[in-house]
């Protein structure tokens, strides 16, 4: 049987930064040493790593802008 993120949450006292290793507290959002984004604890005591959306937007971006580019240049009659 899965356990939910809360029965989790109730192991741990405490979560480590998956970037730099220091330990935090379980409500911390960001690492007080590296200064990176965190999220829930997993099982093993770990923060996970929040999904950078806006990463992933500007590379989709980027391609339709490279797409368009090579239609204009080479597809276009």
């Amino acid at each position: 049987m899965a356990k939910s993120s809360s029965d989790t949450a109730k192991r741990f006292i405490s979560k480590k930064c998956p970037n730099c290793f220091t330990y935090m507290p379980l409500k911390a959002k960001e690492c007080t040493a590296c200064h990176a984004k965190l999220g829930d604890v997993d099982r093993f005591g770990m923060a996970s790593k929040p999904t950078n959306w806006h990463g992933y937007f500007v590379a989709i971006a980027a391609w339709l802008v490279f797409m368009l580019y090579v239609w204009w240049a080479f597809l276009k009659e």
